[in-house]
């Protein structure tokens, strides 16, 4: 019998995993020496070298990474691939509800503290939809630290406590976009506030733009001096995101 008739073919569960594994790893991380990549691989029973290239697989869809020799990756990781990008928040939290119970293999998110779920019991507040909407902000700031290279992408501060995950389009304005990591930014926290306020907003091509009613003294202006963010490695802003927040959210302060 010859090799290929012995290759086990990807399942669907098998290979969203994979997607999910690529979507929070650095590209530089992808090898079969990546803990991470070693774990996941052992629960679906798969060689650390073979996840590794699903994930290669899935980055040469990618069309912000630009590596030749690239182009492996087969119809239903395609299938996939755009499923996500189509439905990204409904996608992550179909497989987290699947991997519930799966040995461990659900989603690689930070988990409230006791103390935040008797807090959360104390007020009445519905728990598990609390909870799931903290996971999915962990997740989604996992993904722009990812992609921004752990690095504010206008001021290159690589401090992660000072640095947010900023949405495009407000979390509460689009269900969908909530979890599509080209509808983020990664930004200090000082211009993730004026971002969210209305106070900065950046063109297509990236370039940042200050509102002129922004009132700054004189020794604060070189914060908000012509400066273009840095493209991120991988999910660069969507122009459709772009346009929302400078027709909608850009200089709504203003009053």
């Amino acid at each position: 019998m010859s090799n290929v008739s012995k290759r086990r073919l990807w399942t669907r569960p098998e290979q969203v995993k994979a997607l999910e594994l690529y979507l929070r790893t650095p590209f530089g991380r992808i090898h079969n020496k990546n803990p991470d990549i070693i774990a996941l691989a052992k629960r679906i029973g798969r060689t650390s070298s073979a996840l590794s290239l699903k994930m290669v697989n899935f980055a040469a869809l990618d069309p912000t990474i630009h590596q030749k020799g690239m182009d492996g990756f087969s119809k239903s990781d395609a299938a996939i691939w755009s499923e996500f990008f189509s439905a990204p928040s409904s996608f992550l939290e179909k497989i987290s509800d699947e991997s519930v119970g799966d040995n461990g293999a659900n989603l690689n998110y930070e988990q409230p503290s006791f103390d935040e779920f008797l807090f959360e019991v104390r007020e009445g507040a519905d728990v598990l939809r609390t909870v799931k909407t903290r996971q999915n902000q962990s997740y989604f700031r996992k993904m722009l630290l990812v992609s921004y290279g752990g690095k504010c992408g206008l001021t290159g501060i690589a401090h992660p406590e000072l640095l947010t995950a900023s949405h495009i389009k407000p979390w509460a304005s689009d269900q969908e976009a909530r979890m599509d990591p080209r509808n983020g930014i990664l930004l200090n926290s000082l211009h993730d506030r004026a971002f969210d306020k209305g106070m900065i907003t950046f063109e297509d091509d990236l370039s940042l733009v200050v509102s002129k009613h922004l009132d700054l003294p004189h020794n604060s202006k070189p914060f908000f001096s012509e400066r273009v963010l840095n493209r991120p490695e991988r999910f660069a802003p969507n122009p459709t995101y772009l346009k929302y927040h400078r027709d909608v959210i850009f200089e709504s302060f203003v009053t």
